[in-house]
């Protein structure tokens, strides 16, 4: 039965829900992991992307620990509770941008797959002759339509297509790493090679620094934490632990790769965008890739459209189709069957370790049994469907077409990638990622509503609040120096 639930992609699945997070870190910021590895050093950008993915997962149980212990599913909501109003403005409009930000990114990204494809899709279609044309009639046929999807359940098998076509992308760049392919040599890598210095740095990098808000970007995914619980079938704590460790493997695993491999095959000539190293018009497995690789930044750049109109419902509505979750039909009530279900699972516990030490029927004679049937229910109850706060069809679709149709228009004037991946993955990622999470985490000591538990637990909290800040002032520091110097 575990088994069944793990492998389902169905609505609400533990699977589908990792997946779907997943997604979300396979857009802008993984194409441009190369260029992390080039500017850090193979060793230091690894060690890098794997502590990210850490506490990444601590950060998103800290989120969902704040909802369960306060009944909020939102961060306008968390913050408003623990942090005060002030700082819930600036963490709503940083949310806005920040999340806007990123779906932008994933449509310059795929106006960078379109643009090398131009030539084959003008001869089929000879009214789009540039690649800014090509993205605004692709985004009216199929992204605009996708951008209006109600139910984030709704696109997990769309996320395992997603998921198989990076993961392609990271085969092929893997595979021609070994087998170099028929793509002409830049001058630059030519140079390189006749001199014999067309070598990867391994120890140190030409700019370290930038390499840390290029990693944390290509891990963001918090900002979609709050749906993707909501969604789940089993609104708890150590489920969604589980849909992070999933998501953060999976991911990780794809980021080393097409980072590591990407960057040794290029080691001279990385640029913004590592498939742009690669030509279609003469290597067939990239012709398939460019084509493949527009799955997940469309799907990506819908996932993304859930958390900006829920920021935008909270500020219009006060609630949003995430926030809602915990609202059975009140917060305070939630909280309540979160308290109950962490009673129940030690009853639950306590009986299966007496009965496998004993095995003298304790469970069936103190009836364990039927505390995991109100276990159970507790759940159940957990998911109670509020009738009266919901949001109207005609508004969901008007805020998704009018967000939609910003993120196109901005997309067709953003100069490249990486300027914006390093100011957001520098500000904003380190700000709403780690720097409030552990925010979060602080005050539920401090005002002994979850205090921690042993000292290593208030090490870590501190670890990552220290390590957002650090990060964004440096990732910000660097790209102002990248941009204007």
């Amino acid at each position: 039965m575990v088994s069944c639930k793990l492998i389902s992609l169905s609505s609400g699945s533990i699977l589908g829900a990792s997946l779907s997070l997943a997604v979300t870190t396979m857009g802008a910021g993984i194409l441009t992991l190369p260029s992390a590895y080039a500017d850090a050093g193979v060793i230091p950008a690894t060690l890098i992307l794997v502590s990210v993915g850490i506490i990444t997962v601590f950060s998103i149980d800290y989120i969902i620990l704040s909802v369960d212990k306060l009944g909020r599913n939102s961060y306008e909501e968390l913050t408003r509770e623990l942090l005060g109003k002030k700082v819930e403005e600036v963490v709503r409009w940083m949310l806005i941008i920040y999340n806007t930000g990123s779906a932008i990114g994933y449509l310059v990204v795929f106006e960078d797959l379109v643009a090398p494809m131009q030539p084959l899709i003008t001869s089929y279609l000879p009214l789009l002759t540039t690649p800014k044309h090509s993205l605004l009639s692709f985004w009216a046929v199929a992204i605009l339509p996708l951008s209006c999807v109600p139910t984030l359940g709704a696109l997990h098998i769309s996320s395992f297509l997603a998921i198989s076509a990076t993961s392609f992308i990271c085969i092929i760049i893997i595979f021609r790493y070994f087998v170099p392919g028929p793509t002409k040599l830049s001058t630059m890598t030519a140079s390189a090679m006749t001199i014999d210095t067309a070598s990867a740095n391994w120890c140190w990098g030409k700019d370290p620094l930038l390499a840390l808000p290029i990693i944390m970007f290509s891990f963001d995914c918090q900002s979609l934490v709050f749906q993707i619980y909501a969604g789940l079938d089993d609104m708890r704590r150590s489920v969604m632990v589980k849909v992070a460790i999933i998501s953060l493997i999976v991911s990780g695993v794809i980021h080393a790769s097409v980072g590591l491999f990407g960057y040794l095959s290029n080691p001279v000539d990385v640029r913004d965008n590592i498939i742009s190293n690669y030509d279609p018009n003469v290597d067939r497995l990239f012709k398939v890739g460019y084509i493949l690789y527009a799955t997940p930044m469309i799907l990506a750049f819908a996932l993304m459209m859930f958390p900006i109109r829920d920021s935008i419902f909270i500020l219009w509505y006060g609630y949003s189709s995430a926030s809602v979750a915990t609202h059975v039909p009140r917060s305070k009530d939630f909280t309540r069957l979160v308290n109950q279900e962490e009673e129940l699972k030690l009853m639950v516990s306590a009986g299966n370790e007496h009965q496998y030490k004993y095995c003298n029927g304790f469970a069936e004679k103190h009836n364990y049994g039927s505390a995991q049937k109100e276990l159970q229910h507790v759940i159940e109850a957990k998911k109670h469907h509020n009738k009266i706060e919901q949001i109207l069809l005609r508004d969901h679709i008007i805020i998704s077409v009018t967000l939609s149709t910003l993120c196109v228009a901005v997309a067709l004037l953003v100069p490249g990638i990486v300027s914006v991946v390093s100011l957001l993955g520098g500000l904003c990622s380190s700000t709403l990622c780690f720097i409030v999470p552990g925010l979060y985490r602080w005050q539920l000591h401090n005002k002994n509503i979850a205090p921690c538990q042993t000292f290593w637990e208030v090490v870590l909290m501190a670890f990552m609040i220290a390590f957002g800040v650090i990060a964004a002032i440096f990732g910000t520091a660097v790209w102002i120096k990248s941009v204007f110097m």
